[in-house]
């Protein structure tokens, strides 16, 4: 699969969003504010609670689902389809 560009997205206070899990690693990345993150697998199910801050990233692997929260508020970016955050 061919890289993707990067969508953006802008959680306000309170603001969450789901990433639901597809076949194929992701990457997130923070580039401004604080994110709460909750990754969770289907089987067995298992979750993960993690903070970032703004510069910080996570690998979303292939078939993991992501609730993600703006603490206060959060501005991230989603690339599908690359090696590693600025590999192009």
């Amino acid at each position: 699969m061919p890289p993707t560009a990067p969508w953006t997205l802008a959680l306000g206070a309170g603001q969450a969003r789901r990433l639901p899990a597809v076949p194929r690693t992701r990457w997130l990345r923070v580039v401004e504010g604080r994110l709460w993150l909750t990754a969770s697998v289907a089987a067995p199910r298992v979750s993960e609670d993690l903070w970032l801050a703004a510069g910080h990233g996570w690998r979303i692997a292939p078939g993991v689902e992501v609730v993600v929260e703006g603490w206060p508020s959060a501005g991230l970016e989603l690339l599908e389809g690359w090696a590693q955050p600025g590999a192009r």
